[in-house]
């Protein structure tokens, strides 16, 4: 009797690892499962935010070129005066900031590209 009393005790035992086993594997899963949802929400939002850097460095582009020209037309128009105007020296200092910040900006963007990539990495990871 008593090995059959240790045997029983030894299987309910092992009932119950098995059930906290099994309960520790769901919670595991779980995690992982909810840690995955996190990061793809962290990668949608890390590329919207990408894309809205893409349409802030099109449109310093398109307002680097703006100013270029319009240097250009100033230099053209004061080649025979053989000073440069006041506007004209203002433009220069808006070309300056604007390529400052179109550089600043990029810069944003491609360390933004970077994350993204480590984030989409860490989504198909298994």
């Amino acid at each position: 009797e008593s090995g059959n009393l240790k045997v029983n005790n030894l299987l309910n035992e092992n009932h119950n690892c098995q059930i906290e086993a099994d309960t520790l594997k769901l919670e595991n899963y779980m995690s992982v499962r909810n840690q995955k949802a996190e990061l793809r929400k962290l990668k949608r939002l890390q590329e919207s935010s990408n894309s809205s850097l893409s349409n802030t460095i099109n449109i310093l582009q398109s307002r680097v070129t703006e100013c270029e020209k319009q240097i250009k037309q100033e230099e053209d128009r004061s080649d025979n005066a053989g000073d440069l105007e006041e506007t004209d020296k203002m433009t220069r200092a808006n070309l300056v900031d604007l390529k400052t910040l179109l550089s600043n900006v990029e810069n944003v963007k491609e360390n933004l590209q970077k994350e993204i990539d480590e984030t989409g990495s860490r989504v198909n990871k298994d």
